[in-house]
């Protein structure tokens, strides 16, 4: 018995596990791994370090927590798809020296000492890297997050640079830290100096400082930001996009935190009124011609943070679509470094609240706990069920524009610490006692105690990679574990949606209601069932056969959508929450692989074929959120 191989979105370059390492947090070695798609390290560390010559990428996915501060400026580490990897400093450590893209970075400090990269150092590294060694500690060589497709999440920034290079694309800057030396600046080395990012969380002026490098700033939506006025250079704003919530300030000295500055408030009724309400009060200050900032198809909207992002609170800085950033209808584009999409709030109670999750459909292994009020999506270790699902409420959507956004990578992460994935396939094989011969493959320790092999000693939760034939283990110690064989340890998480183009019945108040079927209010009344009110629009997910909604207006009628008794079946199909939505048919027919799953980008295995983008031609759509539970926690 053979397991399947690894699957990776990204090939490699040069030397696989010299050139190119793969790590995954979940399930990779550092023991048994050797850097390759098939048996990847599980920390980057190890693999930066594993052997003499360093390499040049390093392909990752998981939960890395770790100290990474002596990066040697050319060496690249890539998520394997956006999202796929979240780096977590905790508020101790740090990221530093290398190329970051498709990641998400998040709690990273300044550091506290001198951190030695290479042959350069400088006290204050952050988040980012110089073009070379021999350049670190000079800012105007430091290329923000040297990348692409990056998050960064209350995280410090070298020298407090919020920006870069032409590198710097697809950057989400969220609520940047600094210290009381280097306040944060807008600005960076060469013309361009970001394009299509999204800024963030920065209101206050004091947390701001001028900045006399960087010109040019394209694509990039500013939202609840203190920009400066009156900077030292020139600077030019293409098709950008300034929330309402952006302040504009006159600083007074080169620091928000010196001196007195004062607020420019602009005014008009319109984005053009408001843009020449700050140049003329910039004028009116005296501010010199050569320094008069231009803006070149910028809107200065109307709209909040808050109306243009999907939920910035949250983390999710994908668009609402038609907000003042979505030019889709008139330029076929869209301002920031994320495109629009559909909300899918994991972290919100739904009650009341069209196209979130239905916290009464849970069932099985997951639970809704509500830690401080805020409402989550959880395992219940407590269960007797492997499984669990829970259902989203009805989402309407405009199919031309509908892009499943990778936001999920967060609550991914917190599920696997349980032993848990985002599939409703089976991933774990045989199961092996100690003495018995283990086909060659990956495994993962499940039981109270330690094993031995291959002269080395490993808990509950290790993973094993047996490369040679007839091997087998023995117990340490007196408690019984054994080994899981991992049969495809690799697919991707996702969730599972099913759409309808149409309305195929509806049901009254008299009509009985059946289990499990999904029910939208599409009528002008509200509804009530099980004492919750359910508004127009608004939809839910029946508890038990035979119960009945009531409404004031007895004529009231509502819409069965997802009900394979009453309507044609409709298949789930595995989505993806990264990028846009691919999907293979023929003929109309969704493909399967050959282990009976749909091919979809929610389907690592679907990228062995060649997928189109899914013309998604419904007007409804309802996602299901599968988990399946291995033991009850011991797993990691």
């Amino acid at each position: 018995m053979a397991t399947r191989n690894y699957t990776w979105l990204t090939a490699p370059t040069g030397t696989e596990g010299t050139t190119t390492v793969y790590v995954d947090g979940d399930f990779g070695s550092d023991i048994y791994g050797d850097g390759t798609r098939q048996n990847p390290y599980r920390t980057l560390t190890k693999a930066y370090n594993a052997k003499s010559t360093k390499p040049t990428t390093i392909v990752c996915r998981g939960l890395f927590s770790e100290q990474m501060s002596d990066g040697n400026h050319a060496c690249a580490i890539k998520g394997d798809f956006w999202g796929a990897a979240t780096f977590d400093g905790q508020g101790q450590m740090l990221i530093y020296g290398f190329e970051h893209k498709k990641m998400i970075i998040r709690n990273v400090p300044y550091s506290q000492g001198d951190e030695t990269v290479w042959s350069g150092s400088h006290l204050l590294a952050g988040v980012g890297r110089a073009n070379a060694a021999s350049s670190v500690g000079s800012a105007a060589y430091v290329f923000g997050v040297a990348g692409s497709s990056v998050c960064l999440h209350k995280t410090a920034l070298y020298f407090g640079y919020i920006g870069g290079n032409t590198a710097v694309e697809h950057v989400v800057y969220d609520s940047p830290v600094h210290n009381s030396v280097y306040p944060l600046k807008l600005a960076g080395y060469g013309d361009m100096i970001m394009k299509n990012c999204t800024v963030y969380g920065v209101p206050n002026i004091a947390d701001r400082s001028k900045a006399a490098n960087g010109r040019t700033v394209a694509g990039t939506v500013f939202g609840r930001f203190a920009m400066v006025a009156n900077e030292q250079i020139k600077r030019t704003f293409q098709g950008c996009v300034f929330a309402s919530d952006v302040t504009w300030w006159w600083l007074t000295a080169d620091r928000g935190d010196e001196g007195s500055p004062e607020q420019i408030v602009l005014t008009g009724s319109t984005s053009a009124e408001r843009q020449q309400s700050l140049l003329d009060q910039l004028t009116e200050r005296g501010y010199a011609a050569n320094l008069m900032p231009v803006f070149s198809d910028c809107v200065f909207s109307s709209q909040t943070s808050a109306q243009l992002f999907n939920a910035p609170e949250q983390g999710d800085f994908t668009l609402i679509p038609g907000c003042d950033a979505d030019w889709q209808n008139a330029k076929n584009t869209y301002c920031g470094a994320l495109p629009p999409a559909l909300h899918i709030a994991v972290m919100t109670d739904s009650t009341g609240v069209a196209g979130t999750w239905d916290e009464r459909s849970v069932s099985g292994c997951l639970t809704v706990e509500a830690p401080d009020n805020v409402p989550t999506i959880t395992l219940d270790t407590d269960s007797p069920s492997a499984e669990g699902e829970i259902f989203s409420k009805i989402l309407t959507i405009d199919p031309a524009r509908v892009q499943i956004a990778s936001v999920w990578a967060e609550v991914a992460s917190r599920m696997r610490s349980y032993g848990t994935r985002l599939w409703k396939e089976n991933i774990m094989g045989s199961e092996y006692a100690a003495g018995e011969t283990l086909p060659i493959g990956k495994y993962i320790v499940k039981g109270a105690g330690g094993i031995a092999y291959d002269g080395e000693l490993l808990q509950p939760g290790d993973t094993v990679y047996v490369s040679a034939t007839g091997t087998t283990f023995a117990l340490d110690g007196g408690q019984v574990s054994t080994m899981v064989e991992l049969v495809d340890p690799t697919v991707m998480d996702a969730v599972y949606c099913r759409c309808r183009s149409v309305v195929y019945a509806r049901v009254g108040v008299n009509d009985d209601l059946q289990l499990g079927a999904t029910y939208l209010n599409d009528g002008t009344e509200s509804i009530t069932y099980h004492n919750r009110v359910i508004v127009p629009g608004e939809s839910f997910v029946c508890m038990w056969s035979g119960e009945r909604f009531t409404c004031e207006d007895t004529d009231q009628k509502i819409a069965v959508l997802f009900d394979d008794t009453r309507v044609p079946a409709s298949e789930w199909i595995p989505a993806a929450l990264m990028g846009d939505y691919f999907v293979g048919k023929t003929g109309g027919a969704i493909e399967q692989d050959e282990y009976g799953v749909p091919l979809s980008s929610g389907n690592m295995r679907a990228y062995d074929v060649s997928l189109a983008k899914s013309t998604m031609d419904k007007r409804y759509i309802q996602f299901c959120l599968k988990v399946r539970r291995y033991g009850t926690g011991e797993i990691g």
